[in-house]
């Protein structure tokens, strides 16, 4: 394929940094598992998987073979390491992995070690880019596919490099120095390797028969990408002398050819004269490249292809000044007087890939957070539900005054007895559907039964985890009662002191549950009064004609009377209105359910050193900042409503006026506005019972971990007191019992489970518990449906301390 002029000299490739295998107290599993244990408070052998998967994936990584399969196993590698350091903090001050890598350039090829992770993934870059140089240069290039090839490679590399030299003073500022990785040496390599993707580019061009115009501009290009390399290098002091002479020879020598080629395309141009001057140009660049002290550096195959391009150089020289003495003889401008050559560069860097794209499994330990970080997403959790509890009441507040107004004043249903006199209305046709579908009565008792049951099984969890307590207190009684003596037992804290956090949380549950309790019973006594009237609501549509009574003839007399078509346009504008406070009731609810803060607490905390405590209030700041557009939306929502409510009232008092008093009307209307509360009834009541449900399930999961970690901690006061045993009845001599004081468990002092319990709402919060008296819905109200099959009702749990109103 190769043109004559093309160079079948080797590349240059850049050898990998050795790394030393991890062993010993230097293995990921030895040094994670205890800060797993220590930090994140859970058992290390539940990741025993995860940690000899990173142990596997580094021995691929750093020891890789020459194929294009080790490139993602190095990536793979890298994108977790990245992911472990947002968790892990590995350097000399915290978990200690000594990672130790030899020097790929340099005058010796000395080993380094460091405890920081950022070494770890610089030499791991490192690597990767060495490993792309490595498969460029491999290949023939005797195709036009294989160039190709070869160019991806060096591009790939030269991308790695690039991403080093940046990194290696940001991300990687921490790792040591090393002549290999400095900024100098990682440039130079960069633009080595960007230089004989350049030269693949104009290789590729020869092969495609391309114009001498094309060909020169990229020879040109590549001549000054390795007149770049060789800067750099020379500056880095971490080059072989070989490679410098390289660098510089092949400078000079596609300078040469970039002269030739123009030269050629001035030939076909008729301008004689300025082909002998670049022809000129181009001997003095192989004269120069074949000087001896530089010469005698080179690989022989690029030397013998210099110095035949110099002897068809020196030929065609010869040729074109023969011809234009005899010929043409036009004058040979000087050789500042000739245009310089623009070079054309087409090698770019590849980029260094986002890690967001190179995993191609979920990253290892991504269920670890640690206690901390837990502490605050539970503080966050109570602030942010008392900011949505807070505009939950204020909209509830707006949604009770419109109710409450329109039942004092029987509207919707005066209006609808008079449009529909012998028929329903559409509105409650629709809603009895809804019910019907949603489940009526029969979904109501299933999931009362479902709290019922749920509440029982939490507290059996709650018993069980006072048995322990107590017997764990009272065999801490016993063994200080016959061992008083003893310094072991003195040291020993008591069962009391000990469990104090545990029992401070279990005190908190319990005051929760007891709350929740007594929402049970209101619930249970608002359900048993509202079945009837649900029952009657899930009826048929003949059965629910027949209940409600006809007002045909009242309704003919009024039915033309202006008020009445005044009356509807204002009560239209005020449904509008209560839909929007529904909505904004919708949103709050998506707000809470959509928010996960854990994501960045983590991110804020892997960045505090050691010695700050983690401040996570800027976080929440951010984070709250969130509800303020909603907050300005319910201050738009209640400066409207006063305005919307005097005109229903206004136009209702017209209405009245016109349609005088008709007890066939009222009767009518007292029907349709029973139903219309067993409506609202149900979608309360069946939003309580969810809520419910939500509560007994998220108050097992806190109680089960609790559980869990008084289990673990009796277990290790029962090893404590067995070793002790041993230990006396070993002959331990009274007073000095110090075998078992090396297996004494600290214990907590207060708060260990606070972050499960601080996670669940408080009495009076309305996540279940009755957030206050909230007037029940009027008969037609013009608060919008909830959607079919709702699991939340607008305003939360329902208010059953004041007396329902039909």
């Amino acid at each position: 394929m190769p043109d004559s002029d093309a160079p079948t000299s080797p590349f240059t490739a850049v050898e990998l940094r050795k790394a030393t295998v991890l062993d010993g107290a230097s293995l990921f599993s030895a040094q994670l598992s205890g800060y797993i244990s220590s930090t994140f408070g859970e058992d290390p052998g539940t990741y025993a998987t995860q940690l000899r998967s990173l142990e596997n994936l580094r021995e691929d990584a750093v020891n890789p073979d020459i194929h294009t399969s080790s490139v993602d196993r190095i990536l793979q590698y890298h994108a977790q390491l990245w992911h472990l350091s947002k968790k892990f903090p590995m350097d000399e001050y915290h978990i200690r992995i000594c990672f130790t890598w030899a020097n790929s350039l340099g005058k010796d090829s000395k080993s380094i070690s460091s405890f920081n992770v950022d070494f770890e993934r610089a030499s791991v870059v490192f690597n990767l880019g060495a490993l792309y140089s490595k498969l460029g240069a491999a290949e023939s290039r005797t195709a036009i596919e294989s160039v190709k090839r070869a160019a991806a490679y060096f591009q790939s590399a030269a991308g790695c490099f690039q991403f080093l030299e940046q990194a290696i003073s940001t991300e990687f500022a921490k790792a040591p120095p090393c002549p290999d990785l400095s900024q100098k040496t990682l440039g130079g390599l960069a633009s080595l390797m960007l230089a004989q993707a350049q030269e693949c580019a104009w290789q590729k061009a020869l092969g495609d028969k391309m114009k001498n115009s094309i060909i020169c501009r990229l020879a040109k290009k590549v001549s000054e990408l390795y007149e770049q390399a060789h800067d750099a290098a020379k500056a880095s002091d971490a080059f072989p002398n070989s490679w410098l002479a390289t660098l510089r020879a092949k400078t000079l020598y596609f300078s040469a050819l970039a002269q030739f080629r123009k030269s050629k395309d001035c030939s076909a141009a008729s301008q004689f004269g300025e082909e002998i001057a670049r022809l000129e140009l181009a001997m003095k660049d192989l004269s120069r490249a074949l000087e001896s002290s530089l010469q005698k550096q080179l690989h022989a195959t690029l030397a013998e292809e210099l110095k035949s391009l110099q002897v068809e150089i020196d030929a065609a020289k010869k040729r074109a000044e023969k011809d234009n003495d005899l010929i043409y003889m036009q004058i040979v401008p000087r050789p500042d007087a000739i245009a310089a050559i623009n070079g054309a560069q087409l090698a770019q860097p590849t980029p260094f890939p986002e890690l967001s794209s190179i995993l191609s499994l979920p990253p290892l330990f991504s269920s670890l957070v640690p206690f901390e970080v837990h502490q605050a997403a539970s503080l966050y959790t109570l602030k942010r539900d008392e900011v949505i509890k807070g505009m939950r009441e204020q909209s509830e507040e707006l949604a009770t005054v419109i109710n409450v107004t329109l039942a004092s004043l029987n509207l919707p249903a005066a209006v609808e007895a008079i449009d529909l006199p012998d028929s329903l209305p559409p509105s409650l046709l629709a809603r009895s559907k809804e019910i019907r579908d949603s489940g009526g009565v029969t979904c109501l008792q299933m999931l009362w039964n479902q709290v019922t049951s749920l509440q029982q099984t939490t507290n059996a969890i709650v018993t069980s985890i006072e048995t322990t307590l107590a017997e764990e207190e009272s065999d801490d009684q016993t063994l200080r009662t016959q061992y008083t003596g003893y310094r072991w037992m003195q040291d020993r804290k008591p069962s009391r002191v000990a469990t104090a956090g545990y029992y401070g949380s279990l005190v908190e549950m319990k005051g929760s549950l007891g709350s929740a309790a007594t929402a049970n019973n209101q619930l249970r006594d608002y359900l048993d009064d509202a079945l009837a009237q649900i029952y009657a609501l899930c009826s048929e549509k003949d059965q629910l004609t027949a209940m409600v009574p006809s007002g045909r003839e009242s309704a003919a007399r009024i039915k033309t009377d202006p008020s009445l078509a005044s009356l509807k346009q204002a009560l239209l504008r005020l449904q509008v209105h209560a839909g929007q406070i529904t909505k904004f009731v919708e949103q709050l609810k998506h707000m809470r359910t959509d928010d996960d803060i854990l994501p960045k607490l983590s991110e804020a905390y892997t960045k505090k050193s050691i010695t700050e405590s983690f401040d996570a209030q800027p976080v929440f700041d951010q984070e709250l900042k969130r509800f303020s557009p909603l907050q300005e939306q319910l201050a738009g929502l209640k400066s409207q409503q006063p305005q919307l409510l005097k005109t229903v009232e206004d136009a209702n008092a017209k209405f009245v006026l016109a349609k005088g008093s008709d007890k066939e009307l009222e009767t009518r209307k007292q029907a349709l506005q029973n139903l219309d509360i067993a409506y609202t009834d149900f979608w309360k009541i069946k939003g309580g019972l969810e809520e419910g449900i939500n509560y007994y399930n998220e108050a097992q999961s806190r109680l089960e971990k609790l559980k869990k970690v008084i289990d673990d901690f009796c277990f290790a006061r029962q090893m404590e007191k067995r070793d002790f045993l041993v230990s006396v009845q070993g002959g331990a001599t009274f007073g000095g019992g110090s075998a078992a004081a090396t297996a004494r468990a600290a214990g907590p002092t207060q708060g260990v489970y606070s972050l499960a319990t601080s996670a669940l709402p408080p009495a009076g919060s309305g996540l279940w518990t009755p957030n206050g008296p909230t007037a029940n819905p009027i008969p037609g109200a013009a608060t919008p449906s909830a959607p079919s099959g709702s699991s939340h009702v607008p305003g939360g749990y329902p208010s059953l301390t004041q007396p329902r109103q039909r």
